[in-house]
């Protein structure tokens, strides 16, 4: 009988033998080897383990080398012998079977031909892929064990119901292709002993009783994980509708369902662009792939897996992986989990184990460790034990990543807190280089031994690969009674799309296929540099338009874009700008044909490639399409270049394979300006034909762009920085060169230059002399702080970075850092143009004293004085500039560059109200300023902090802002705000003329009235407050007679405020106690909660912080609540009042959290205000409450009042409105609607609104009009490309619940939608009141009379108040798209339109129902159509998201149209070209006109170039070569007139030249002679023998010679040609090339070098400069 072992080696065709040897630390490895079979049929061997190792063999495969009795076939392939109870069964494993690369799949196969399997059909292409030949898998293997060839077929009695259920199950589990018999028998022990009985056979076990108790069947396939996470799969296997075995094969695969918690399909995918499109082509599964091939060929699967740190980690397993026995993947889900191995840097499987094994156990409610599988483990150490911060490796756990790393991560993933890094993005950061890095840093898992953690360790495994204590499952194996563990919180890893697809009901007929899936036909592919459709259609477009007449060429399917591959094909149309066919065809194609009989391919076989198949095998033995492209001459030419591009990239493109070096070519070097054949030189056609390119790139008018186009430079893309402030103050004498020359005027300047014409040169011979485009040597920062770069942007390049996102971090992050900017900013530039401002912040007696740290502190620090641009502008706003601009014009970095050089010149130095010479003078404020910012010396603390500090907390300190604010400037503010302040107090209009300067300043700074509760003044300090006011001659007698102002002009008279409570509510407190949670809740910084006003903050402690479970104690004063507010709380409790005295803090501040936020008193009074006299009177007198003459009524009172069944008698109503807004009604009446319009079905994603405009956002004033300091940051921001990245996720479980709405959703809907539906809001909304309680605000925001504020539109009043429109609209884009209607209805001309006035206008414009726009751009809708793309884009991590509206424009201009996604039907295209064309076209001028690149240079020269007879090199002169051949070229006229038109176009002599004129030994130019170079005996000629090693020069090809010439024989010193001397190059140039190549001196120069620059960028025409 045999054992597990044996049956286990009889099946792989192999046996072990295991020889154990310990290590110094007392580990044993275990070293696997074959072992003959007869030799291991005689002898049960043993195996040596570790407690950690299982008995099977650490791989069941056998090499490619050797048959099962230890021979090699001749033709290499393997014959196993499957023995079961006697006659052996051979199968025959061939190379084929073995392949072990994926690629495309190139033959559209239609969905419906995939097999169950999740494979091809038979005769179905994956073109590298192997499919299994016919007979060597998945055959249904006959149940005896023997092999049935050639059998009679044997009769048989009619089979009852049940056996052909049965047999159904079985044919079924055989051509699943996913049932792995050996890993069945492997994990079931009885079962193997069954099989050994002779009682059954694998298969039938498992079709009888294993796929019922759901036993493993595969070791990459969960199946009790599959039917725990899939709870539809769960209740069909209940039911008996389906197996979990069948659904997974019949659906489940299909489906993406989740089988593995290491595996998910959509990432899967994501890793494999080749395997997603045969997937979304219908060719295969994601998983029917992995199961086939993927394991195979070792592919990247999961982000919580890394193979190469899994090697590090297991040195046995890396042998055995470099001997071929297995692979990573295999391994791991073979071995690897039930051994509990470290399979990531934060996952060692034996600490998760180890560390939390009580936790374990009682999550999986077990007694023992041991009944925990492998797959669970796995499965609890990803979704709990690290999401809970529990240890999952020896050093690590999620929360001490946070403590170690945090700050770190932060910076790199660009969040605001450590929380918003989602785990699959930490796995993915950790198991790169960069992370294991990081980790190590902290001290992390030294594996310089290599050797397995666990390989000593006494948990593993030793038996099925379910079980870590080896014990079998049984029979009752699926009785298991621990909790699920939901796979899907498992996401893709940064950029990895995840869109789950798991949400799809399983058909009703459990016998049914999947339906077939109804997506929309693939679009067409991406470009390549052998095939881009986009290019056939732009320069065939006629001829395909008459050819595929019903082809939308804008929006192309992959099946159309492959009949126009294959039209291209056959008409002899180039396929790409990097394929010129007609060379290929005349001086390529037969070489690389002959080539390809020699590797043994038929003639037949090489007639039937396709001209895409030949291309792709010409670039494979090194071919290239083109003559303008030489693959090796590309390596050897640039060989410097490319070693530091290469450390740039970050990519070893010595290692590049020809295909990968074309690619890389055409992406990368030639826009790099590298020469990428003898024939082609960037710099030597940017020399002679410059003003041709940009003549040929450049557009008068927005109308000649393409949409596209237009798109694209909508913002500009800041690949390039360009001050022309700077470069002409700087380059004066390069200029004034430049202008004489360009204008043929001697007495030109460079002021003669326009704008244009100076970008042009700065991009042009300004470039090429190294002359920077800015104050910034971006480049020389770039390599200095490489790291710091690629580490804040998430990149593995710098390359990859624009040169403004370059300069945005060096002025911002870089200084924030501590880095030493100044070395790479020309500070000289900012001495002159701000020479007195510095001198004056700085107090220096010249300029010459101040330091380059000192001017890089102005500019962009906090050493600069601070600004106040409102308090400027009411100042000098009057004030003309030099170009003749009015100051109040200016804005942003022009008003901040204007205010420190011609204004400061101009003695405008007020820069804010507040003297702070003299504030730092005061000993008392200046040791407050100390304290308050922990600062050594006065000197420390900025400009900008001694304002915030006065404003936002001198007043508590009792100092006066007036002894500081100069009288005049006080005027300003009580003139600008008399009228508000006049209202804002109660006083006559004349009685602002007296008013405490200090109130004025706090009406406009802000201050005590902020935080001031005037009724818990009144009712806490009104006696003393009666007191002092009578003291200073008032004849009060009570309290509520105090008026707002009285009180607030004691505040002020007070010493100090420091230690008075001014509300109830302790808001300072509440926010340094809850500050993160706060400003995470309202989505801004936590600095910024300064800003916001305190009763702002008290309304969020309310609702938003309540909500959000932030408590109330100790925050609020629920003394005075409960004695004030007495009445509300015995009304809303149903108690007396007298027991409201009894309540204890914690039942007040119940109540304050439930009931407080929806009483208004000002409400309350203003309803009783609203009664007649005698109405007033009557309440009055029948409560028995007396009012005094001049007094208000106290918080008690109004209640009193308001909760009396008297005063409900005279409103008629039976429930009091207790406040202005009823928002609960609203919900009540209008839920359905609400539903409708929140909880329908919708997009995944939801768009932060209000968080970008196009155009301005509207001018509505705040309540501090201080304007914040006048640092010069980064200026007008580009829009990052490449930054999509999720806000947020949102919540999907349950049932849409409409109580769950925010106040501000509801007032949107109510405010839009609602009045689209017609619903009244006046029954829900007491406007008038909102408007009395408000008018000052409401006034101040609108920028509006006092007296106007009656008028003002309900909407705009709540708008104001909840939020709405407001937030949506792009105010620029309304007010210039409907001027004529705004205008219209509010009787004004176009340009006195105000924002209200817009605002106003769009919500009449929703009213009606009318087709409008908020913005130019429909981002929602956008949303709604590619919501999808975008969380794979962002790498989401679940099947819904947040996104900024920022990100999402950004992306929709930057990115979208890369990937094919035509946004045109989202934009207003009108609106930009009509109102922005300028700044479009200056856009497009700046990047492709001024700034060509090597690419423009390409496509120029290959699009027009050649065809007008332009060299593309100085080594190719077709002039010349007319003249020198012209017999030749006579005589050979047929072959080279392609068209036969009887004339030889300059292409066709272009191709001739470098084609078949070269290989006859014709000199392509005068720099070329090969007579001589090639003469016998010769140097030059021995030389190019040697380097080519051949014996001969004929062995040497014409087109070597040439390569040799300018690669090798320029280095070894050799001329091409007598006219040019090769040590010349560098003595006669010496000054240009180092400055040219950065070089410290011309030693470090290249004679390849030199000669590309001599003949490239430094070219001169012969007539101008003799030739070296």
């Amino acid at each position: 009988m045999w054992t597990q072992q044996e049956l286990i080696d009889q099946v792989n065709g192999t046996t072990t033998n295991a020889e154990a040897a310990a290590t110094t630390d007392g580990t044993v490895v275990v070293t696997v080897t074959e072992t003959p079979k007869d030799e291991a049929a005689a002898t049960e061997p043993t195996v040596a383990t570790t407690d950690g190792t299982p008995k099977e063999p650490v791989t069941e495969e056998t090499t490619a080398q050797k048959t099962a009795d230890g021979t090699t076939s001749p033709d290499g392939t393997v014959t196993t012998t499957v023995v079961e109870e006697g006659d052996p069964a051979e199968v025959t494993v061939t190379d084929e079977d073995m392949m072990t690369t994926t690629a495309v799949v190139e033959d559209a196969t239609p969905a419906d031909a995939t097999t169950e399997s999740g494979t091809l059909p038979e005769g179905d292409p994956i073109a590298t892929t192997a499919i299994p030949a016919e007979g060597t898998e998945g055959e249904a293997t006959p149940e005896d064990g023997t092999d049935t060839a050639g059998e009679e077929m044997v009769e048989t009695t009619a089979m009852t119901e049940e056996e052909m259920a049965e047999a159904e199950a079985v044919q079924e589990i055989e051509e699943s292709g996913i049932f792995d018999e050996v890993h069945y028998l492997a994990t079931n022990s009885d079962v193997l002993e069954a099989v050994q009985r002779g009682e059954t056979t694998a298969i039938r076990h498992f079709a009888q009783h294993g796929m019922k108790e759901l036993r493993s069947f595969n070791a990459f396939i969960d199946i009790k994980g599959y039917v725990a996470n899939n709870t539809d799969v769960e209740e069909a296997v209940e039911k008996g509708e389906f197996t979990a075995f069948s659904h997974f094969k019949r659906h489940g695969q299909f489906e993406k369902r989740f089988a593995h918690a290491l595996f998910k399909a959509e990432e899967y995918e994501a890793f494999h662009p080749d395997v997603q499109q045969a997937v979304a082509e219908g060719k295969i599964t994601s998983w029917g792939h992995f199961l086939q091939f993927g394991w195979k060929e070792n592919r990247q699967f999961s982000s919580f897996f890394n193979s190469a740190y899994y090697l590090q980690a297991n040195e046995d397993v890396a042998e055995a992986v470099a001997a071929g026995q297995t692979t990573a993947i295999k391994h791991l889900f073979q071995f690897g989990l039930k051994e509990m191995r470290k399979i990531h840097p934060l996952i060692d499987l034996k600490v998760v184990a180890e560390a939390n094994s009580e936790n374990i156990k009682s999550f999986f409610n077990v007694g023992e460790l041991s009944s925990v599988s492998g797959f669970e483990l796995i499965s609890y150490a990803i979704n709990v034990a690290f999401k809970q911060g529990f240890k999952t490796s020896e050093s690590f756990s999620f929360s001490s990543l946070e403590s170690l790393f945090g700050s770190q991560l932060t910076s790199i993933f660009k969040v605001g807190s450590f929380s918003e890094i989602s785990i699959e993005q930490l796995f993915a950061f950790f198991g790169s280089a960069e992370g294991q890095e990081l980790l190590g840093s902290a001290g992390g898992d030294d594996l310089s031994d290599g050797s397995g953690s666990n390989l000593s360790g006494s948990g593993g495994l030793s038996g099925g690969s379910e079980d870590l204590d080896g014990e079998d499952e049984g029979d009752d194996a699926q009785e298991g009674s621990g909790p699920k563990i939901v796979f899907n919180i498992i996401g893709a890893g940064p950029g990895i799309p995840s869109t789950n697809n798991s949400s799809g009901e399983t058909p009703d007929d459990p016998t049914g296929e999947t339906p077939e899936d109804p997506t929309s036909p693939a679009p067409a592919p991406a470009p390549t540099a052998l095939f881009n459709v986009q290019y056939i259609v732009k320069n065939n477009l006629e001829a395909l338009r008459a050819q595929f007449a019903s082809f939308d060429f804008n929006n192309l399917t992959a099946e159309q874009a492959a009949q126009i591959q294959q039209y291209a094909a056959e008409e002899g149309l180039n396929p790409s700008p990097f394929v010129n066919l007609s060379y290929f065809q005349s001086a390529v194609k037969t070489q690389v044909e002959t080539k390809l009989l020699e590797q043994g391919m038929t003639t037949e076989q090489i007639s039937s490639l396709s001209l895409q198949e030949l291309l792709e095998k010409s670039l494979e033995l090194g071919f290239s399409p083109s003559p303008l492209i030489d693959l090796s001459f590309f390596k050897s030419s640039n060989s410097v270049e490319l070693t530091k591009l290469s450390a740039k990239l970050g990519v070893d493109i010595s290692s590049f394979t020809n295909k990968e070096l074309f690619e890389f070519i055409v992406q990368e070097g030639i826009e790099a300006g590298l020469n990428p054949s003898p024939f082609f030189s960037v710099g030597y056609i940017k020399k002679l034909y410059i003003e041709s390119i940009r003549e040929f790139y450049s557009r008068e008018s927005i109308s000649e762009l393409e949409t596209p186009e237009v798109l694209d430079h909508v913002f500009s893309s800041g690949n390039f920085v360009l001050d022309l402030n700077y470069y002409r103050a700087t380059y004066t004498v390069e200029l004034d060169a430049y202008a004489k020359e360009l204008l043929g005027d001697e007495a030109a300047t460079g002021e003669d230059l326009s704008d244009d014409q100076v970008k042009a040169y700065a991009f042009g011979e300004g470039k090429d002399a190294g002359l920077q485009t800015s104050a910034f040597d971006i480049e020389g920062f770039s390599v200095e702080f490489e790291a710091q770069l690629k580490t804040f942007y998430s990149v593995e390049s710098v390359e990859t970075l624009s040169e403004h996102q370059i300069y945005s971090f060096m002025v911002t992050e870089a200084i924030a850092q501590g880095l030493n900017v100044s070395e790479f900013i020309d500070v000289s530039y900012y001495q002159s143009t701000f020479e007195a401002a510095l001198v004056a912040t700085f107090e220096l007696t010249a300029i010459t004293e101040i330091t380059a740290e000192q001017v890089v502190s102005f500019m962009f620090g906090d050493a600069a004085p601070f600004v106040d641009s409102d308090y400027f502008k009411l100042k000098y706003g009057e004030q003309i500039t030099a170009d003749g601009t009015a100051v109040k014009d200016l804005s942003g970095k022009e008003l901040q560059f204007y205010i420190f050089s011609e204004g400061w010149e101009a003695g405008y130095t007020s820069l804010s109200a507040f003297n702070l010479e003299a504030i730092t003078a005061d000993a008392t404020i200046s040791s407050q300023l100390l304290a308050f910012y922990g600062a050594a010396s006065i000197e420390e603390v900025t400009s900008s902090q001694i304002v915030s500090y006065m404003t936002e907390g001198a007043w508590k300190m009792g100092i006066d802002l007036s002894a500081f604010v100069a009288a005049e400037d006080i005027e300003l503010y009580r003139d600008q705000n008399a009228a508000l302040l006049a209202e804002y107090y109660g006083i006559e209009l004349t009685a602002v003329e007296t008013l405490n300067s200090e109130l004025v300043l706090d009406f406009q700074f802000g201050g005590a009235t902020e935080v001031a509760d005037i009724e818990y003044i009144r009712a806490t300090l009104g006696e003393e407050i009666l007191t002092a006011v009578n003291t200073a001659g008032g004849t009060l007698t009570e309290v509520s007679q105090l008026t707002k102002l009285q009180i607030v002009e004691y505040l002020y008279a007070q010493e100090s405020l420091e230690t008075v409570k001014l509300s109830a509510f302790d808001v300072a407190g509440y926010v340094e106690a809850n500050g993160e949670a706060i400003a995470s809740a309202l989505g801004i910084e936590v600095d910024a909660l300064s800003e916001i006003d305190s009763k702002q903050i008290e309304k969020f402690m309310l609702k938003e912080g309540v909500a959000l479970g932030l408590s109330l104690e100790g925050f609020v004063e629920t003394t005075y609540i409960q004695e004030a507010y007495g009445l509300a709380i015995a009304e809303s409790l149903n108690i007396t009042l007298e027991e409201v005295g009894t309540l204890d803090s914690a039942a007040v501040l119940n109540w304050v959290s439930s009931e407080f936020s929806s009483l208004d008193v000002n409400f309350l009074a203003y309803q009783f205000e609203q009664l007649t006299e005698v109405q007033q009177t009557e309440l009055l007198t029948g409560l028995e409450i007396t009012v005094t003459e001049g007094a208000s009524l106290s918080v008690e009172q109004v209640l009193q009042i308001a909760y009396s069944e008297e005063f409900k008698a005279v409103l008629a109503v039976e429930e009091l409105k207790l406040s202005a807004i009823d928002i609960n009604a609203y919900v009540t009446a209008n839920s359905e609607a609400l539903t409708a319009f929140y909880g329908g079905e919708s997009s995944p994603i939801q768009v932060k609104s209000g968080s970008f405009k196009l155009g301005k956002s509207g001018s509505f004033g705040s309540s501090k009009s201080m304007s914040g300091s006048a640092k010069f940051k980064s200026g007008s921001m580009k829009l990052k490309t490449g930054s999509l990245k999720l806000s947020g996720a949102l919540d999907e479980g349950g049932e849409f619940d409409v109580n769950s709405l925010t106040d501000k959703q509801i007032i949107k809907f109510a405010l839009t939608e609602g009045l689209k539906q017609g619903i009244d809001l006046t029954q829900y909304v007491d406007v008038d009141y909102l408007k009395q309680e408000f008018t000052v605000d409401l006034a101040r925001h609108y920028n509006i009379e006092v007296s106007t504020v009656v008028d003002l539109k309900q909407e705009l009043v709540l708008d104001y108040l909840y939020g709405g429109l407001s937030s949506e609209i792009d105010f620029e884009f309304v007010g210039t798209q409907y001027a004529a209607e705004i205008a219209g209805q509010f009787g004004v001309t176009a340009d006195q339109i105000t924002d209200a006035q817009i605002l106003e206008f769009a919500y009449t414009q929703v009213a009606s129902g009318a087709d409008f726009s908020f913005t130019p751009v429909d981002v929602e809708g956008f949303v709604a159509e590619y919501g999808t793309q975008l969380l794979e884009i962002a790498g989401a991590s679940s099947t819904s998201g947040v996104f900024s509206k920022s990100d999402i424009v950004s992306f929709m201009f930057n990115q979208a149209s890369e990937l094919g996604i035509d946004i045109t039907q989202f934009v207003e295209m009108d609106y930009y070209t009509e109102n922005f064309s300028d700044k479009i076209l200056a856009n497009y001028s700046l990047e492709n006109v001024f700034n060509i690149s090597g690419q423009q240079v390409y496509d120029f020269m290959t699009t027009q170039g050649i065809g007008e007879g332009l060299n593309t090199s100085a080594v190719i002169d077709l002039e010349w070569y007319k003249t020198e051949y012209a017999t030749v070229l006579e005589e050979n006229k047929a072959q080279i007139d392609v068209d036969a038109n009887g004339e030889i176009s300059n292409e066709e002599l272009f191709d001739y030249v470098t084609g078949a004129g070269l290989e006859n030994g014709q000199d392509p130019s005068e720099l070329v002679d090969f007579e001589s170079y090639l003469a016998e005996g010769s140097a030059s000629a021995q030389a190019l023998l040697a380097w080519a090693g051949s014996t001969s020069i004929e062995q040497v090809s014409y087109s070597q010679t040439l390569e040799y010439m300018f690669t090798a024989g320029l280095e070894a010193g050799f001329a091409p040609s007598a006219g040019l001397d090769v040590n010349a190059l560098k003595t006669q140039n010496a000054e240009a090339l180092t400055q040219f190549y950065k070089a410290s001196s011309i030693t470090e120069v290249t004679n390849v070098q030199a000669f590309n620059y001599v003949y490239g960028s430094g070219f001169q025409q012969p007539e101008e400069t003799t030739v070296v």
